[in-house]
C-alpha cells in the first residue's frame, strides 16, 4: 500500500500559498500553484486532491477524475478521493466505474452516507432499483434525519410500483423538511 508522500520542502511554500487562497475561495489563483506543485512532486496526493476539487468546481470532470485517480493511486485508502472520483466519473456518464469507487469508499468508511446515497443514484439511473433502494436504506439508517434520503428512496420505490412504501418515504421526507416542494 502506497502512503502519502512526505512534504516536499521545494513545493511547501506554493502549497501553503494555495491553501491560503483556497481559504478565501480564490480558486482561479490557487489552481496554477497546485499545478506547479503536482508537476514538481507527482507524489503529493494532497495537491492532486485540491486540484481535483478545483477542476470539479469548474465543471471540468475529466480533469477532476484524472486528479482523483492520482490521489487514489498514491493513497488507495483515501475514502474521500474514491468518493469524489466517483462523482467526477458519474458526471462523465461512467456509471459503472463511479459505482466501483463509491463501493471502495464504503469499504474504507462504512458509515459514508454520501457514498451510499450517490451509489444509490447511480444504481437508480441504471434501473437497478432493488440495489438502489438498499443503499438509500443504508444511508437512512446512518442518518435518519436527512430528508433527501427518504425522498430518493421514495422515488426508487415508486419506480418499482411500490406506491404505498413510496408514499411513506415521501411523508417522512416532508416531516423532516416540510417546505420540500418535490
Amino acid at each position: 500500500q502506497d502512503m502519502p508522500s512526505k512534504p516536499n520542502p521545494l513545493t511547501r511554500g506554493k502549497k501553503q500559498k494555495a491553501h491560503a487562497l483556497l481559504q478565501h475561495n480564490q480558486l482561479a489563483e490557487a489552481k496554477p500553484l497546485l499545478e506547479q506543485v503536482c508537476r514538481a512532486d507527482r507524489r503529493d496526493d494532497e495537491a492532486w486532491y485540491l486540484l481535483g476539487a478545483i477542476e470539479h468546481h469548474y465543471g471540468r470532470y475529466k480533469a477532476a477524475a484524472d486528479c482523483y485517480e492520482q490521489v487514489v493511486a498514491l493513497n488507495p485508502q483515501n475514502a474521500d478521493a474514491h468518493y469524489f472520483l466517483g462523482n467526477a466519473l458519474r458526471e462523465t456518464n461512467k456509471t459503472d466505474e463511479a459505482a466501483d469507487h463509491y463501493r471502495q469508499a464504503l469499504a474504507i468508511r462504512p458509515d459514508y452516507v454520501e457514498a451510499y446515497c450517490n451509489l444509490g443514484m447511480v444504481l437508480e439511473q441504471q434501473k437497478r432499483y432493488e440495489q438502489a433502494a438498499e443503499h438509500y436504506r443504508q444511508a437512512a439508517c446512518i442518518d435518519p434525519a436527512r430528508a433527501e434520503l427518504h425522498y430518493n428512496l421514495g422515488n426508487t420505490l415508486k419506480a418499482m410500483d411500490r406506491y404505498a412504501d413510496a408514499e411513506g418515504c415521501y411523508r417522512r421526507a416532508l416531516e423532516l423538511r416540510p417546505n420540500q416542494v418535490d
